[in-house]
C-alpha cells in the first residue's frame, strides 16, 4: 500500500547540480484568443472601430478582414456573437447585428466598390427613409454575388469621395434613385440638392437625352414644381405637396421677402398668399427652442403688412392633412366641398 508521500508529485531536477526545475510553463495561446476568453464582453483589440462616416450621423463600424486577425479568435468572437459575417472574408466586430449602412461600408471598402443609389444618397445626406439594395457598384467582370452588389460602369465625372468613401456625385445620386423612388420621395430629394446648391435643373435636363430608367418620374416631377425658387426643408417640401393635393388652393409664393419702405429686409416668409393677404409659416422640429423668436418675427411682420397669418407644425403636415388644409381653405375663403 502506498503511502501518502509516495503520490506526491516530486518536481524535475536539473541534472548537473539537481536542483529543482521551475514548473513548465502551459502553451501560450495567441494574444488575441486569450484576450477574448479573459475579458466578459469584447476585449481590446476587438473592439468595433466606429467611425462616422455619414452625412447624417449614422454611427458605422469598420468592417474587417479575415487575413486581419487570428482565425481562432475570429471563430470565436463569432460563436459568442462578438461578430458578425457580412461577406465571404469579411467581419464586422460589435454585439449588435449590422446595419446595411455598415454593410455599404464594408463592401466599399474591402471590394473596392462605389457608393451608389440610395447608399450614395444617404452619404450625401438626401432625406431618404431605407436603404434599397443592391447599392454598391463594381467595375464590369468583377463577381456581384452578394445582393448589395452591382456591376455598373461609373465614368470619373461621376464619380467623388465623402468622408474618404468614393460615391457617386450628388447629379448622378440624384439620376440614380429616380428609377426606384416615388415622384413624392423623389422631389424631397431635388428639392434638398436644389437647397444645398449640389447641382441645377439645367444640368439635370441636359442628362434626360441620355437616360433610359426615371427620365419620365423627373420630366413629370419639373413640370409640376416649375421654375420657383428651392424649399429650405424636407417640412416644406412636404407642405406644398400637400397643398397641391387641393386644386382649389393657389400655388403660394416661396421665400416671399418683406422689404420695408426704407429697402431693408424684414423677413423672408416660407410661402406667402400676396392676393389673399395670407402668409404661412412651418415649425419644423429645430423651432422648439426659438417660439419666442418666431413669434416677435412674426409680430413684426403682421404689423408691416396687416396680413394674416397660419402657422402649421410637423405634427399638423405629416399627421392631420385633411384638418390642415381645411383650415387653410377658411383662411383662403375657400369653401368646402
Amino acid at each position: 500500500r502506498r503511502s501518502r508521500r509516495s503520490r506526491r508529485t516530486v518536481a524535475p531536477r536539473c541534472h548537473s547540480c539537481a536542483c529543482p526545475l521551475p514548473p513548465a510553463a502551459s502553451p501560450a495561446l495567441p494574444r488575441q484568443l486569450r484576450l477574448i476568453d479573459n475579458f466578459p464582453s469584447v476585449p481590446p483589440g476587438l473592439e468595433p472601430e466606429i467611425v462616422d462616416k455619414s452625412h447624417s450621423g449614422d454611427q458605422v463600424r469598420q468592417a474587417i478582414q479575415a487575413d486581419d486577425i487570428n482565425g481562432r479568435t475570429l471563430r470565436y468572437a463569432v460563436t459568442k456573437g462578438r461578430a458578425h459575417r457580412v461577406a465571404r472574408g469579411v467581419y464586422i466586430l460589435g454585439e449588435d447585428p449590422p446595419s446595411l449602412l455598415e454593410v455599404g461600408h464594408a463592401m466599399v471598402r474591402i471590394f473596392d466598390g462605389v457608393a451608389c443609389s440610395t447608399f450614395a444618397a444617404r452619404l450625401h445626406g438626401f432625406p431618404v427613409p431605407d436603404l434599397k439594395e443592391p447599392f454598391v457598384a463594381v467595375p464590369p467582370g468583377r463577381h456581384s454575388l452578394h445582393p448589395t452588389l452591382c456591376t455598373r460602369s461609373i465614368s470619373k465625372q461621376d464619380l467623388t469621395q465623402v468622408n474618404g468613401v468614393l460615391c457617386t456625385t450628388p447629379l448622378r445620386t440624384l439620376v440614380d434613385i429616380a428609377s426606384e423612388s416615388s415622384a413624392i420621395a423623389w422631389e424631397q430629394a431635388l428639392e434638398f440638392v436644389l437647397h444645398s446648391r449640389l447641382t441645377t435643373v439645367y444640368e439635370l435636363e441636359e442628362r434626360l437625352p441620355s437616360l433610359r430608367k426615371g427620365a419620365p418620374l423627373i420630366r413629370s416631377v419639373l413640370e409640376t414644381r416649375g421654375n420657383v425658387p428651392p424649399a429650405e426643408s424636407v417640412l416644406e417640401t412636404m407642405a406644398v405637396q400637400l397643398f397641391r393635393t387641393d386644386p382649389r388652393i393657389p400655388r403660394p409664393v416661396r421665400q416671399f421677402e418683406v422689404i420695408t419702405p426704407s429697402g431693408r429686409t424684414l423677413a423672408r416668409l416660407d410661402f406667402a398668399f400676396p392676393s389673399h393677404e395670407l402668409f404661412v409659416e412651418l415649425d419644423g422640429r429645430h423651432h422648439t427652442h426659438q417660439v419666442i423668436h418666431d413669434i416677435a418675427r412674426q409680430n413684426r411682420v403682421v404689423a408691416h403688412t396687416g396680413w394674416r397669418v397660419a402657422r402649421f407644425t410637423w405634427h399638423d403636415i405629416t399627421n392631420k392633412p385633411n384638418a390642415t388644409l381645411r383650415t387653410l381653405r377658411a383662411l383662403l375663403s375657400i369653401p368646402a366641398p
